[in-house]
């Protein structure tokens, strides 16, 4: 037994360390923080809402127009709608397409089909889902503090 421990004291542990993208907006508005009466809470909700407000009012950044902007703040809104604690509410399960039975394959593609078809938002609503993807927030999905990929397909 003293001999695992020794081994485990003596065995030389690496790792790698990457640096992460952070957008330098955000990392500004985090390191000029320095109030001692601020929660890390407030700190975080305050930079995040200051940085999403930047990129919503930055919409050349996207090529989406306003009114893309919108529908996306409509649906949040929808989505976020409060609802009653005893009520029954259903689960999301996340499936990897290659899973999805005959009915439910056929159903993500009339879903998506009728996002292309849809021509209320400008150029197109998948078309606007694809490019809130692209340009600035992609910083914001990948290299900062969202991982919107879930959110998107709960949209």
């Amino acid at each position: 037994m003293r001999s695992y421990c020794l081994l485990l004291v003596i065995y030389p542990a690496a790792a790698l360390i990457v640096e992460d993208v952070f957008p330098p907006s955000l990392a500004e508005c985090y390191s000029g923080q320095v109030d001692k009466n601020t929660t890390t809470y407030d700190l975080q909700t305050s930079c995040l809402e200051s940085y999403l407000a930047h990129m919503y009012k930055n919409t050349s950044s996207t090529g989406l127009g306003k009114d893309a902007f919108d529908w996306f703040d409509s649906l949040g809104r929808q989505l976020h709608i409060r609802l009653r604690r005893q009520g029954y509410h259903r689960l999301r399960v996340r499936k990897e397409i290659r899973t999805l039975r005959e009915n439910e394959l056929d159903d993500f593609f009339d879903a998506v089909n009728a996002l292309k078809k849809d021509k209320s938002v400008s150029p197109n609503k998948y078309d606007s889902f694809a490019l809130m993807h692209q340009g600035g927030a992609i910083q914001s999905a990948h290299g900062g503090p969202n991982c919107w990929h879930r959110y998107y397909l709960v949209l």
